[in-house]
């Protein structure tokens, strides 16, 4: 089965109701996978709303189909994908995004673009464009 990995921009605009987020249907939650470190970082800004722990980690975490521990493996994609990012500002879960996409060979929904930044096709390597700015491309 397809899966769509999901970045902590794409989870937001789907909690807090932003422009983009419509794009993030019903079927395709119902395949979307995501990293716990951009549940990580959801989890965090909700709390840091107000959001008592609990509600914030069962919202965080409500939207997608199965949470992927960051591995060893995502780490050293992530790491390796520093230099090739730094140019677009890719943060460390942008990266993980990315990785977690690179490992499991699928489409990626809301790193780069959700918020105004550049598309990942202008500088990262074969295989990290999974992670397209809210628009999916089968493998």
């Amino acid at each position: 089965m397809n899966k769509v990995v999901l970045d902590s921009s794409a989870l937001l605009a789907l909690l807090n109701r932003e422009p983009g987020a419509e794009k993030l249907t019903t079927k395709l939650l119902s395949i979307a996978v995501c990293s716990t470190v951009n549940l990580a970082e959801v989890h965090s800004k909700l709390v840091s709303r107000g959001i008592s722990e609990s509600e914030a980690w069962n919202d965080s975490a409500a939207p997608v189909s199965e949470l992927i521990d960051f591995t060893a493996a995502h780490a050293q994609i992530a790491g390796d994908l520093v230099r090739l990012t730094r140019p677009i500002g890719l943060s460390l879960g942008d990266r993980a995004c990315l990785a977690l996409g690179m490992d499991l060979g699928v489409n990626g929904f809301g790193c780069p673009g959700l918020h105004g930044r550049p598309s990942m096709e202008r500088a990262a390597p074969a295989g990290a464009d999974q992670c397209d700015s809210l628009t999916t491309r089968q493998p």
